[in-house]
């Protein structure tokens, strides 16, 4: 606690509980908080990177990556890529479906193939 030095020792100073109004201490205190967490989110997001919209259904990872659902049993087994299981139904993680489509576009081959 700031200790306060009188201008005149003689005359004796009243403490007062708060020379801030009640209002602005409750403005500042939400500001404060707004801040905070704004800049708290923005720090975690640079840590863990952005999150995810959602899961995808075994369906939409099909779709997106042109395969057919056989197929991606051959992916999760073989090639272990990863899923949950949630409620009984397998979900796959965006991010996990990104970096197969990086590693398919890298071992694409130019030349078409022969059946």
């Amino acid at each position: 606690m700031t200790r306060i030095i009188p201008l005149y020792p003689n005359k004796p100073i009243k403490p007062s509980p708060s020379s801030i109004p009640s209002s602005d201490l409750i403005r500042l205190k939400e500001i404060l908080y707004r801040d905070f967490t704004a800049v708290l989110a923005k720090s975690l997001q640079e840590i863990i990177g952005p999150t995810p919209k959602k899961w995808l259904s075994p369906k939409e990872v099909c779709h997106k990556l042109n395969i057919s659902r056989r197929a991606l049993q051959r992916l999760r087994e073989e090639d272990g890529l990863p899923y949950a299981v949630i409620g009984g139904e397998v979900y796959f993680d965006p991010r996990d479906i990104e970096k197969e489509l990086r590693r398919r576009k890298r071992t694409m081959s130019l030349k078409p193939r022969l059946r």
